[in-house]
């Protein structure tokens, strides 16, 4: 851990300099009163010493040595468990410099494990990373579709992209109570996208991803467990025997509701052993017809009850943009 001097430097907390901080091996901070070094073994405050702190290691050191397949989870897991966590809290002037900002970051981890990279996920990973939720919301359903729309605010990714939201609060992948590898995809995955430039993981200026997979309304899932409305905040616990709808904005209605449906990703199993879930995209439509805006997450109930109203619907394809 640094100091809370340096973790107080304006540097720390530009989004620009993420990168810089993550890849270096060592690092030289000039303070309002202090210059610091930083390695991975000790941090000097002008020529003192913390024994009792040190600075975090550089990911080009994370894992080496280690069999490919480990040093390639270790990687990922870093990505959605802290690296992408702790970018999210960083300021930007231009929001649309998310992606550039952590490209560096990115594309040694995408070397690394050979994964392509999309919009700030990995495609391989995709039922894992587009379950997201972020912190604060966008006000109401009404005002997230218009921060969605290109036509009234400055594209920055796919709605289907962490890197679309400002997330001072922090943002977090959603596969609490449940180990990575007991999920499981049960929808397919294509991705169209097109990029400002030759990099993969540079600025994008369109993305579109194709699920092949069951979709249902939400008032007719809400129905069959007499649900409460979707919120912005809800927990999930083990053993729960109702669904939790969790949006990207605070507040709906019930004329909203009818709107949005459920898109199926994928399904886990609790920690507990005793209990597997599907979860999903909650969806909306978008300023283009047959188009639709990811506006939230879902994750079902026990998945035998869940399977009796996914199943009574044909798989269609539907395009997320």
């Amino acid at each position: 851990m640094r100091t809370a001097t340096l973790k107080q430097l304006p540097w720390s907390q530009r989004g620009w300099t993420f990168q810089e901080e993550k890849l270096s091996t060592r690092l030289i901070y000039f303070g309002e009163s202090k210059i610091h070094f930083c390695c991975s073994n000790w941090i000097y405050s002008e020529g003192r010493r913390s024994a009792s702190e040190v600075y975090e290691e550089s990911i080009t050191d994370l894992g080496r040595g280690l069999p490919a397949d480990e040093r390639s989870r270790l990687l990922k897991n870093l990505w959605r468990e802290e690296l992408v966590p702790q970018f999210c809290q960083r300021h930007f002037t231009d929001p649309r410099d998310k992606l550039p900002a952590i490209a560096g970051v990115a594309k040694y981890i995408g070397d690394v494990v050979g994964a392509e990279y999309v919009a700030g996920l990995w495609k391989s990973d995709l039922f894992i990373e587009l379950i997201w939720t972020t912190d604060p919301k966008v006000g109401s359903l009404t005002s997230l579709l218009s921060v969605l729309n290109p036509e009234f605010s400055t594209y920055i990714t796919p709605s289907w992209s962490w890197a679309r939201y400002l997330s001072p609060h922090g943002l977090s992948f959603f596969f609490h109570g449940a180990k990575i590898e007991s999920l499981r995809p049960e929808a397919g995955f294509e991705v169209s996208m097109s990029r400002s430039g030759p990099s993969f993981y540079g600025r994008v200026l369109d993305g579109q991803l194709t699920l092949s997979t069951r979709v249902v309304s939400l008032e007719s899932h809400q129905s069959m467990y007499h649900s409460p409305l979707p919120r912005s905040n809800m927990s999930v616990h083990a053993g729960q025997t109702h669904p939790s709808y969790i949006l990207d904005c605070d507040d709906v209605d019930n004329r909203a509701v009818s709107q949005l449906e459920l898109a199926l990703v994928g399904s886990f199993t609790e920690l507990s052993g005793k209990q597997r879930r599907y979860y999903g995209l909650i969806i909306c439509p978008s300023h283009i017809p047959s188009r639709y805006y990811r506006v939230g997450i879902f994750v079902g109930s026990e998945i035998n009850r869940d399977e009796s109203i996914f199943n009574q619907t044909q798989m269609r394809k539907i395009v997320v943009i």
